[in-house]
């Protein structure tokens, strides 16, 4: 198969470090806002401090908003702040980025050509009562899955994914994700996995990714607005 030729496979979301000192600040700025996330979704607080917290946040609001914007990954990279694309999927990815206010940082490491992660999902991302949202459970799949795929030797685009609901998955514990390469066909990369809670597997996927090819990721991705 065709690959891109400038491709690194990389060993772990754990190898990244802030760029510079104003990454390093804003990842810290992101753990404090997904705990505070957190803490808002579990604790019964005031009304008043309701009122309080919400007034200081329309503040906050109201001083950043007249800011320049950065579209994105390439917005960043753009304006010459974020390094490359790759570098800013590890800052503001929604699933692995260390500076993003939303997600549940998945941790992932590719160890003995097997893919591996764990991840603590919190309140913020209920579903049913308890447990971890399906939508959650699939986004998660796709984010590992799409790491996984990088064992053929270059990075493709998610074209299918089969998620399978063998338990609900509980909140508020130390979840695992194993997955494998299982074939690569012209340009048709398949991987599967799974996902624990404990010894329990809770779900399991299959996912057909598309190979960039000689485009690779940059290339594909450098004149999108």
């Amino acid at each position: 198969m065709s690959t891109d030729s400038s491709f690194q496979m990389p060993s772990t979301t754990e190898d990244h470090r802030p760029l510079n000192e104003y990454w390093r600040q804003r990842q810290g700025l992101g753990a404090a806002l997904r705990e505070l996330g957190s803490l808002l979704s579990s604790r019964e607080i005031s009304e008043e401090s309701i009122a309080k917290l919400t007034q200081e946040v329309e503040a906050l609001n109201t001083e950043l908003r007249p800011l320049a914007v950065l579209g994105g990954r390439k917005g960043w990279c753009d304006a010459g702040l974020g390094g490359d694309l790759d570098k800013m999927a590890h800052e503001i990815s929604p699933l692995i980025g260390k500076s993003s206010m939303v997600g549940p940082e998945l941790k992932i490491w590719l160890e003995n050509g097997e893919g591996r992660a764990k991840v603590y999902c919190d309140w913020r991302f209920e579903g049913p009562p308890l447990c971890l949202h399906g939508g959650y459970v699939a986004a998660l799949f796709d984010e590992f899955l799409g790491w996984v795929q990088m064992f053929s030797g270059g990075a493709g685009a998610t074209k299918n994914l089969s998620v399978t609901y063998h338990k609900p998955t509980p909140l508020n514990v130390d979840l695992e994700l194993k997955a494998r390469l299982v074939s690569v066909e012209g340009r048709k990369i398949k991987v599967v996995g799974e996902m624990y809670a404990g010894e329990v597997m809770t779900a399991s996927a299959e996912g057909l990714f598309i190979s960039f090819g000689h485009l690779g990721t940059r290339e594909l991705y450098k004149n999108m607005a």
